[in-house]
């Protein structure tokens, strides 16, 4: 069992995530968080904590999250008398063995669900929350918002909501990993502090650094929700797009994200390093720009965005010349031996002195094949080549019994080309051991 554990945890919790569990409960605060979503996440981290946690360390852990004026909400004050609240209610301790052993006889109202001196009916945090400006006491149908516009609310309303990642926000942070390294850029002619972080999907930039440069921040269009392994959560709905960043004397144009970042300027992540197949030599602490000896080539698109950032462009014409040329008949060879090269054939060969056969497997009989059905279109096209080739004396009639099917192929200019289907007929034939050869081979056997 011990084995299996230890196997178990090494794949699926590996000590990098468990110590970052334990670094997120250790700096866990209340901030925002009413005290159950802080219990519940409180609770939730310290079964990550592996350090043996003692009781008593565990209440001091949690008293110090709360914030400053609930930290002691759990003393309790003793009194010789009930003190009476004007306007207020007061809790009597009951007397008897119930209250034995207890100081006082009365004790402090407190709510259960927020440590506060009132009724749980009069906490404002069981009123409703308007989900649109997130302010308690009315709800969204109610808002006095509602008829505002709110900014990218038309882009958000219905967008979805992606995830994202990134290693660090701040500077002490980015120091502890080997697979970041640091660097300094150049964006609007100043000099920023930019981040390469292998673990990051997507480009960051801060809020101050965007403020600093100038550059235009427009609605990201949907709901980023960037998780880190030591902290919580963070959500960016923000985006600086198409930001021109100098790295390595080479201009980059990235869409940055924009997080609230601290000591660091720029973060390039994954989206930046793939597109621009970027390799990080963490050993060394360097970037490994590619080699590119290949042409490079842009879109039409791209080459209006350059020329509109001021980019210059060359125009290059270039021209074919083309001779002239030549007629088959002004050919040495094709003017001499006029009779090889007529303009039309003018009908079948001769009869020769050895007769042409084709000599068939034995027991072969003509093949009934089904013929090639076709449109009336068709049927007047076969007809019309069939009365040309009968007429240049090409072709013959026949009565043998032996035939094979016929059908028409379109060509690319839109007339019909005759094919004749000869494959049932080549399985009956006995394969010549001297078959006819083609006129390339026997040109290419005279040029050697």
């Amino acid at each position: 069992w011990e084995c299996f554990n230890r196997m178990f945890l090494e794949k699926y919790f590996p000590e990098s995530v468990r110590h970052a569990k334990e670094v997120e409960f250790m700096r866990l605060h209340q901030g925002g968080m009413i005290v159950s979503e802080y219990a519940m996440r409180f609770e939730h981290l310290a079964r990550f904590y592996l350090q043996g946690i003692a009781e008593a360390w565990k209440c001091r852990k949690f008293a110090e999250g709360l914030v400053g004026s609930k930290k002691g909400g759990n003393q309790r004050k003793s009194y010789d008398r009930p003190q009476p609240q004007q306007g207020g209610p007061v809790i009597r301790q009951p007397s008897g063995a119930a209250g034995g052993g207890r100081q006082g006889g009365s004790a402090t109202l407190r709510c259960y669900r927020c440590v506060g001196p009132h009724f749980v009916k009069d906490c404002l945090h069981t009123k409703s929350r308007c989900f649109r400006c997130h302010q308690m006491g009315h709800e969204s149908s109610n808002c006095p918002t509602r008829g505002r516009p709110e900014r990218g609310d038309a882009q958000r309303s219905g967008a979805p909501t992606t995830a994202g990642r990134v290693f660090a926000l701040t500077g002490a942070e980015a120091s502890t990993s080997s697979n970041l390294v640091k660097g300094k850029g150049r964006v609007a002619g100043k000099d920023v502090m930019i981040l390469f972080d292998s673990g990051a999907s997507h480009s960051f930039i801060s809020y101050a650094c965007a403020a600093m440069l100038g550059v235009p921040v427009c609605d990201l269009g949907s709901r980023l929700l960037v998780s880190m392994p030591a902290s919580a959560s963070v959500v960016a709905s923000e985006l600086c797009a198409g930001c021109p960043i100098v790295v390595n004397e080479k201009k980059y144009k990235v869409n940055l994200i924009c997080l609230p970042l601290v000591d660091i300027d720029i973060i390039l992540g994954m989206d930046w390093l793939s597109a621009n197949r970027i390799l990080i030599d963490c050993a060394n602490r360097r970037l490994i720009f590619p080699q590119v000896e290949d042409e490079l080539l842009i879109s039409a698109s791209q080459a209006e965005s350059l020329l509109r950032d001021g980019a210059e462009c060359c125009l290059l014409l270039a021209a074919l010349s083309v001779e002239t040329e030549r007629v088959i008949a002004e050919i040495d060879v094709v003017r001499d031996f006029a009779e090889v090269f007529p303009d039309e054939v003018s009908g079948l060969p001769p009869v020769r002195e050895m007769e042409f056969s084709i000599d068939l497997v034995p027991s072969a009989g003509p093949v009934s094949v089904a013929p090639y059905r076709m449109a009336l279109a068709e049927l007047v096209e076969l007809k019309g080549q069939l009365e040309n080739l009968l007429e240049k004396q090409l072709v013959r009639p026949s009565v043998s019994p032996w035939g094979v099917p016929v059908l028409l192929v379109k060509k690319k200019d839109g007339g019909s080309r005759l094919c004749v289907d000869y494959r049932q007929l080549n399985k009956l034939i006995i394969k010549n051991k001297y078959p006819l050869p083609r006129i390339d081979d026997l040109a290419m056997t005279q040029l050697g």
